[in-house]
């Protein structure tokens, strides 16, 4: 099932406009009876034909909606409807729609489908008790995905509307070289600015040379977009080893490449905060 809707965003398509893609939301009917449509994720067909799409990840607000498990079967219908729109696949039922909302212009279908999902999307935002969950979290991270994830949720609590601006979708670049293609990993970013967060999570013994390859990644990031770069690192609070380690890798960056480190995820996502506010 598809409708459309005269509805359009980014830029209006007038001299100088470029299309860059085509959006969707996606919509579910919870209660036949009530006949209610709920937005629940935002599909984007870009203009090469990939097809991207982000759907709603857990019960958030619907919990004050519906009981838990009418939540938790809305949060699975949208993470069906999600992949098969990636698919490419039909999807006719009842109580699903995929909704044109119209042509996207002037930014990458990335950039569309955060700011669409932030507006069109509200069902996702979260609750009171979510929100003081995360503040008051102990923010212990073992990992490389814990740091990342917890910086990414501070950003969130920083910039509750437009976090989806500064992170991004598809979290790796892709670069030419003299190797060839390859995707560096990026895990914040703007308009000319790429961020990278990496943790000092392995041994000892492979932390230097694991810094130096992502240092050497964001420098050729850097020259091919001629944008600014970062490389914020995740480090344990007190470690000799460590921290002689992260001096001769700053000592060996070039110019170009913004470089830091913290000891918490919260001190890390104020860095990433404030380097991303500076023009």
């Amino acid at each position: 099932m598809m409708s459309s809707y005269d509805f359009y965003r980014g830029s209006s398509p007038v001299g100088g406009s470029q299309e860059t893609g085509h959006a969707y939301v996606f919509r579910v009917m919870p209660d036949l009876y009530a006949r209610e449509w709920l937005n629940v994720g935002i599909g984007v067909i870009s203009t090469t034909g990939e097809r991207l799409a982000r759907a709603i990840s857990s019960p958030g607000r619907l919990t004050s909606l519906y009981d838990r498990v009418g939540a938790k079967l809305i949060v699975s219908m949208a993470n069906d409807v999600a992949l098969r729109f990636k698919q490419g696949a039909n999807f006719d039922h009842a109580q699903v729609d995929i909704v044109s909302v119209g042509a996207v212009y002037n930014v990458t279908p990335e950039a569309a489908i955060g700011s669409l999902f932030n507006d069109m999307v509200t069902v996702a935002a979260m609750t009171q008790k979510e929100f003081r969950a995360l503040q008051d979290q102990a923010l212990v991270a073992s990992t490389e995905e814990d740091w990342v994830g917890r910086v990414h949720d501070r950003l969130r609590l920083v910039h509750p509307f437009d976090a989806d601006r500064i992170i991004p979708a598809v979290q790796s670049v892709r670069i030419a070289s003299d190797r060839g293609e390859f995707d560096v990993p990026v895990h914040v970013a703007t308009a000319g600015k790429f961020g990278r967060i990496i943790a000092t999570t392995m041994k000892p013994a492979t932390v230097q040379k694991t810094l130096m390859f992502a240092l050497a990644d964001m420098e050729r990031l850097a020259d091919d977009r001629q944008a600014k770069v970062a490389l914020f690192v995740g480090r344990s609070e007190s470690d000799g080893r460590i921290d002689e380690m992260l001096d001769y890798v700053y000592q060996r960056k070039t110019r170009a490449v913004y470089f830091d480190s913290e000891s918490t995820p919260e001190k890390l996502a104020d860095q990433v905060d404030g380097w991303l506010r500076v023009a």
